[in-house]
């Protein structure tokens, strides 16, 4: 009986070289969509601030390697740990840390303590293990611009930093999608009311 012979027309894949071009293309897809953002704010007189978990201050860290970001990003808090959420953000008590009231609820914190017209927020689970009953790549991203917010559940996939560049890219476009709904430039105080979108999975 003949052995198998080899399959000598198959390409000789890395899986590593594979996954790291992928990083390296999330990273380069990050930075363009926070450059376009970045000068948008600016040009429209908005300024920024950023409360994060997962993403560890990445989010504040390339907005202010941008051209410009002087006159847009005002600052950031990195609260990881449940109690800095508590102590420094005000998260409630009762609340779930991964949650829309928890990312709510750092955005309105973090928009007052810098005075921004908008900021991000993250809270969520990068991984590589779960959170009690929170999955590897569910991430909430809050976005406000004045009074108005928008707060919405992802479902990414991918090793951490993956993940974390895949909330940053689409934190971007949230905050690209509420400026387009909610008014004109220079229009956005720190106060009025807030409205939540219905969560959604991506």
């Amino acid at each position: 009986m003949d052995r198998p012979r080899p399959d000598t027309a198959r390409p000789d894949v890395s899986w590593s070289a594979v996954a790291a071009d992928r990083a390296d293309e999330l990273a380069s897809t990050t930075r363009r969509r926070i450059a376009t953002l970045v000068a948008r704010l600016r040009a429209e007189h908005l300024t920024l601030a950023t409360a994060e978990s997962l993403t560890a201050g990445l989010a504040a860290y390339l907005a202010i390697d941008e051209p410009g970001a002087g006159d847009v990003v005002l600052g950031g808090i990195v609260a990881y740990a449940v109690a800095a959420k508590r102590a420094i953000l005000g998260v409630g008590h009762d609340c779930d840390v991964v949650s829309s009231e928890c990312a709510s609820q750092m955005a309105m914190a973090v928009q007052r303590l810098f005075g921004a017209a908008c900021t991000f927020a993250f809270t969520g689970v990068a991984g590589p293990d779960a959170l009690e009953q929170h999955p590897v790549g569910k991430v909430i991203v809050a976005v406000r611009c004045g009074g108005v917010e928008s707060v919405r559940e992802h479902h990414f996939v991918g090793d951490p930093d993956e993940i974390r560049f895949q909330a940053i890219i689409t934190a971007a476009a949230q905050l690209d999608d509420l400026l387009d709904a909610v008014g004109q430039p220079g229009s956005f105080g720190s106060g009025g009311s807030s409205s939540v979108t219905p969560t959604s999975a991506t």
